[in-house]
């Protein structure tokens, strides 16, 4: 990489300086930032040539290398420049309570061009060291430290357990927004395959009406209407729309005023505490679930639980049948091994579906928690989810 400076003749600038950084042929930037401690102007190059890539494992790792540069003169340093800014010294620092100690050592890495930071956290009392890492030094932000991340991580604990504990809706978030309700607002729109419905608050009133179901995106837009209903009160309707057990399985929402908002979470949320659903089930329900996420809400208002212990899980409704972390240590495979994805078991994508094996045969292999089996998939955003196998005769 060069950095090309002002002359006489030819002004040169950038955000960083009067100066313009200019990668080698074949080469790219990759990142440049100011690194919030020194000040001085950290710049990565990437390889842009395939042919040097080297891939394997489903990773592929492509060249890159890093530059130190002083912003005020343009000037690349070197180990020994850069050097004067830091301290290489181990340095001892404590949490604000005095219980941790945490010993910091910022080191050259010379094969790198770069320096890192190892950490050791020490529990005072006792002497005992609680975690270390190593991690990068030049950063854009200022870095957390391992006593940051020590009491954050409490601080998730905790919140993690809050959102455990069963919620209820809030009955003044009811109240408001049932106030919010002026004459004329649509309450409520649902269909099933013949006919559309929908509910309006009209002086004081709920009018539902009724019509066919519209078969074009205009025709959802110029629908008439007859009058099927009125109800004094809300709950009026709400007792008459799951007057039938199965009633979201037979009808699908359209739009809902949040004003429905608090009968739909709480029926979901006593119905999946009483039952035992099937995925179909699952899937009806959470069509209008959806439509009823608020993120003023707590997230223990939304309730799920394990399909093993029945223990209170967080709420993922894409996974309604996962066990929980204590159950997924219980289970076993039809060997009675335990699930160990170290050594004896793998998870593999195979003819469009996931699939555990064994590793050294690649054969299928069946897993049960006691005589109820498991199913092991990718989760959306990493990691590996267990649900149970749908019972047929274990269903509402």
């Amino acid at each position: 990489m060069k950095v090309l400076k002002s002359t006489i003749l030819k002004k040169r600038k950038s955000e960083f300086g009067n100066f313009e950084l200019v990668p080698d042929i074949g080469w790219k930037i990759s990142q440049a930032f100011i690194d919030f401690e020194s000040g001085l102007l950290v710049v990565s190059e990437s390889d842009e040539n395939e042919d040097n890539w080297i891939v394997g494992g489903g990773i592929r790792q492509i060249p890159n290398r890093q530059f130190i540069i002083d912003p005020k003169t343009g000037q690349i340093l070197n180990h020994t420049d850069w050097s004067k800014y830091f301290n290489y010294k181990t340095t001892e620092s404590y949490s604000e309570d005095g219980k941790l100690k945490l010993l910091t050592t910022r080191v050259h890495e010379p094969e790198r061009n770069t320096d890192g930071i190892q950490e050791e956290l020490i529990n005072v009392e006792s002497g005992q060291t609680l975690s270390t890492s190593t991690g990068v030094s030049f950063r854009k932000e200022k870095r957390e430290t391992l006593i940051d991340g020590y009491y954050e991580s409490i601080e998730r604990a905790k919140s993690y357990k809050k959102q455990l504990e069963l919620g209820e809706y809030p009955e003044g978030l009811k109240d408001k927004y049932f106030q919010s309700l002026e004459s004329g607002s649509q309450v409520i729109e649902y269909y099933n395959e013949q006919y559309v419905y929908k509910l309006t608050f009209d002086n004081n009133r709920f009018i539902l009406g009724k019509a066919t179901r519209p078969k074009s995106i205009e025709e959802w837009d110029n629908y008439q209407i007859e009058i099927l209903n009125e109800f004094a009160l809300i709950n009026e309707f709400w007792n008459y729309l799951s007057k039938n057990d199965n009633w979201f399985e037979v009808l699908k929402p359209r739009k809902i005023h949040p004003s429905l908002h608090y009968y739909i979470i709480t029926w979901h949320n006593y119905l999946i505490h009483a039952n035992e659903l099937s995925y179909y089930s699952h899937k009806a329900i959470n069509e209008w679930m959806n439509q009823c996420w608020d993120n003023s809400l707590n997230r223990n208002v939304y309730w799920q639980f394990c399909s093993n212990c029945k223990a209170r899980v967080l709420y993922y409704p894409r996974y309604p049948k996962h066990a929980c972390r204590k159950c997924v240590d219980l289970i076993k495979d039809e060997k009675g091994n335990d699930l160990d994805y170290k050594d004896k078991h793998e998870l593999k994508y195979i003819d469009g579906e996931f699939q555990l094996v064994f590793k050294e045969s690649d054969k299928s292999v069946k897993i049960f928690i006691g005589t109820d089996e498991y199913l092991a998939s990718e989760a959306r955003f990493g990691g590996v989810v267990h649900q149970k196998k749908e019972n047929k005769h274990n269903t509402m």
